[in-house]
């Protein structure tokens, strides 16, 4: 009868809900495990006598490689997104910035991240940067973030020495990376123009 498919095909639904969300458990707790263990390699290293600066830099890019990892996980969580004009969808990309933007990282110390767009982001966006900072978050990761779009960038720099130092820093991680050179070039013409340059 109808409602007895109907009950088979809620059933199927759930259960393809249910494998979605333990998959997704499963990698989440693979992350935790690896963050652990980047953590524990860098204090046997300091031990072992590496610098701290050399610490610091180890640090940053195996934070590099979780972050990105991260966010090739939360776009693929949300699908794709609407077409939108010859990139076909929305342009993201996410970028490192300030002391992390340098390729240094301090253990235990906050995540400076923006999150890049050529325009206002669409609602896809927002759900995948929202996913991916509380991703970061579970993993006990102190994060600043920004989401913004290339003119907002311009213009916030702009206004603000230190949001335009700190961009000045930013450092593309993964994403875009043709929009990230695009943003860095607009960035550096205006602080040259504004007699800010190298």
């Amino acid at each position: 009868c109808v409602a007895s498919r109907a009950g088979a095909a809620q059933r199927q639904a759930l259960q393809a809900l249910h494998d979605r969300l333990e998959k997704q458990v499963r990698q989440r707790d693979a992350f935790f495990a690896t963050n652990e263990q980047f953590h524990m390699a860098l204090v046997i290293d300091e031990y072992g006598g590496v610098s701290g600066l050399i610490a610091a830099r180890k640090l940053s890019g195996l934070m590099d490689e979780l972050i990105s990892g991260i966010f090739v996980h939360s776009l693929a969580v949300e699908g794709p997104g609407p077409a939108n004009g010859e990139h076909g969808e929305a342009r993201l990309a996410l970028a490192a910035t300030g002391g992390y933007g340098r390729g240094t990282l301090a253990p235990f110390s906050d995540i400076d991240l923006l999150f890049l767009t050529e325009a206002e982001p669409d609602e896809r966006t927002l759900r995948v940067v929202e996913y991916m900072l509380y991703f970061l978050w579970d993993l006990g990761l102190k994060v600043g973030h920004a989401t913004r779009s290339v003119a907002e960038c311009l213009s916030e720099g702009a206004k603000d020495v230190t949001i335009r130092t700190a961009l000045l820093d930013a450092r593309h991680i993964s994403g875009d990376q043709s929009l990230f050179e695009e943003f860095h070039q607009h960035l550096r013409t205006a602080c040259a123009e504004a007699g800010a340059g190298d």
